[in-house]
Order: structure tokens, then sequence, then C-alpha cells
């Protein structure tokens, strides 16, 4: 009798684990949990100039509660930095909630910056969303340099009679006119730098120079610095310098600079139906902002969403400019909670990805299918 109880039990056991498959996610006691609050609009946080000149960054810890849709309060605690409470304050309370009742969540923002390239033009921020509890605000902080751009190896000591030369490219042996050229001396206290210019064919002179050690910082926009170390000895063999530049594999700086933006979410018809792809929006701007904006994708509606995204940017730019960026819509594995999921990654002005949960059907346990547990609650 006990075998044959032990038997049954199992098979009940196999049923109810077949039943649950079959019937997808569900709710043994009939009641779901209940979801995160999902996140329908806002907008993105940035880094207030103020924080960005005195290079502060932090942490701000909030409780946020919310009433029929919108945030109704917000409590940071006393760990938080102080100069961005009220900016993470300030985002939060631009958010719009689904309907339903009445949350009370904890967000966590955290607040970073770091030094851009030497004449790095491209300052435009990161930010990263983890709807509704995490989020990340990246900055670039401007950055004064000494040189003219990115450093190329030293060559060595050149020994010459007088400092007089050529600038020119080293994959084409064209002069560089323009080119900057500063002087320094690291043995003589006395010495002030000097800072000179190629002329139209790419040559130059420095006069005035006792014999002794010089260093020669040579570089120009779109090229890697160079710094040579001469030794001016009028009994050298050299009398005159040929120096070459090497052209920078930098990209072009971005014709914008992002100062605002809605949150880009995932349409909600395209999530139902299971929607993904990748939609590319083209934006004419002049100094005031846009003037057309162009989506191309397969589905139309991640397309209008994206393109309804882009208008919304507040931009910095060059009248004639033209904005490319790519929007990348994905969806992960879903349940059956309502929950949304979503996490935005704005690498601004390039690049956009929107993930959010895939929908599933939720169902509970009839009274009638109860039977198939019934054994293991005894």
């Amino acid at each position: 009798m006990g075998t044959h109880t032990t038997i049954s039990r199992r098979w009940l056991l196999n049923v109810a684990l077949i039943g649950a498959i079959v019937l997808g996610p569900s709710n043994l006691s009939g009641q779901r949990p209940e979801p995160p609050p999902n996140v329908v609009g806002g907008q993105v946080p940035f880094f207030s100039d103020i924080a960005l000149i005195s290079s502060h960054q932090g942490d701000v810890r909030q409780t946020v509660s919310t009433v029929g849709g919108r945030v109704s309060s917000v409590q940071a605690d006393g760990t938080s930095a102080v100069l961005f409470s009220p900016l993470a304050e300030a985002n939060v309370r631009t958010w719009r909630i689904s309907s339903q009742p009445p949350a009370k969540f904890d967000v966590l923002y955290q607040y970073r910056q770091s030094p851009a390239a030497c004449f790095e033009r491209d300052l435009n921020p990161s930010v990263t969303m983890r709807l509704p509890t995490t989020i990340e605000v990246h900055a670039k902080r401007p950055t004064i340099c000494d040189s003219i751009g990115d450093i190329d190896a030293e060559p060595g000591i050149l020994a010459v009679r007088r400092v007089i030369g050529v600038v020119m490219s080293e994959r084409d042996g064209l002069p560089l006119p323009g080119t900057s050229i500063r002087i320094s001396r690291d043995d003589s206290a006395e010495f002030r730098q000097r800072e000179i210019r190629t002329d139209p064919t790419g040559r130059f002179r420095v006069s005035g120079l006792v014999p002794g050690r010089y260093s020669l910082n040579v570089g120009m926009e779109g090229y890697l610095t160079s710094r040579y170390v001469v030794l001016l000895d009028p009994t050298a063999a050299t009398d005159e310098l040929q120096l070459r530049l090497r052209k920078s594999s930098a990209p072009p700086p971005p014709p914008v600079l992002v100062t605002g933006a809605a949150i880009p979410l995932y349409p909600e018809a395209a999530r139902k139906a299971g929607v993904e792809g990748v939609v590319r929006v083209r934006a004419s701007l002049d100094s005031n902002g846009m003037i057309d904006v162009d989506a191309d994708g397969a589905d139309q509606t991640l397309a209008r969403s994206a393109a309804d995204n882009v208008r919304t940017w507040l931009i910095r730019a060059i009248r004639g400019s033209v904005l490319d960026v790519v929007f990348h819509y994905v969806l992960t594995p879903g349940d059956c909670t309502g929950a949304q999921g979503v996490t935005v990654q704005m690498n601004f002005p390039y690049e956009v990805t929107v993930t959010a949960k895939r929908v599933l059907p939720c169902r509970s346990f009839s009274p009638q299918e109860g039977w198939l547990f019934a054994p293991l609650m005894r």
C-alpha cells in the first residue's frame, strides 16, 4: 500500500510539472506578484555645468513614491552627494508612471565624469537607465593641454648647427603650413618658452638661440604631435631639420553637442508583437536645432518611435550639419508580471539601445486544476 501511494504521488508530481509547462507561467495561489512600476515617459538626466567645472562626481539614493501615474514624493538618504541631489530629484519628477496602485521604490543615481583627451571636441555624455531602479550618467570634462594633440613617439636627439627646416606629412611628404612649433629648454630656468608657426611652404626658422639642448613640440590638428630633442651645436654636420608628422587615426569631432533629451522607450505595440530591429535616423541641423528628421527601419512603429525621440533632443549644432543616429531595439526573455524591464543606453549622439522584456501570457490555476497539486500539499 505504501509503495502504491509513493508511485501515485510521483505520477501526480510528473503530471503537475507537465501541466505547469503546458499552461505557462502561473501563480499557484491565483494571485500575481505586484510588478515594479513601468516608466512611460520622462527626461534623460545630464550633468550640470557647475559639477563638470568643479570635477565633482557622486551617488544619490532616493526613495520614490508614486500616485496616479506620477511621482508624488522623493526622499534622498543622508549619504547622497549634496551637489547632485537636486539634479536627481528634478529628473525623477519628470517621470510618468503607468497606471497602477500607488508604489514605493528606491532609485540610485550615479554621476561619473572623466577628463577628455587633449583637444578632444566630442564632449557628449553617455547615459544608462535601468528603469526604474538604476541611472548612470557619465560626462566628459574638457581638458586643457600644452600639446596640440596625441603624442607620437619621441624620435631621439638631433644635433644641428641651426634650428631651421621644414615640417611635412609622413604619408606623402607634402609640407604642412601653419604647424605649431613650441620651443622649450629644460636645463635653463631663464629661457622662456617660444612658439612659432610654419610659413605657407611648411618652413620655419628659430633665431636667437644659444648652443644647448632644446625640446621642439611639433603638431597641428589632425596629426599626432611629435616631440623632438635638438642639440644646437655650431660644429654639427646637419644644417637643416626635416620634421615629419603622422596622420592621427582619431575620428573627426561630432558636429553636435546634445544637452537634453526625452527617454526613448520601447513602443508597447511592438513589444507585445515581439518586434525587434534597427532604425537609422538622419537629422538635418542648423544653428537653432533640427530642420528635418528621417528614419529608416524594417518596422514602421520602431522607426516612428526613434524619429520622435531624436526630435526631442536639445542640440548645439553647426549650420548645415547632418546627424546620423542608430537605434537598436532588443527584446529579452520576459515573464507574466507585466514589468517592461526597460534598459536604455544612450551614447550621444551616435547610438541608442533600448532593451525590454517580451510579453508573455499569464494565468492562474483554476479550482478544477488544483487537484494536480493536492497530493503535494499533504
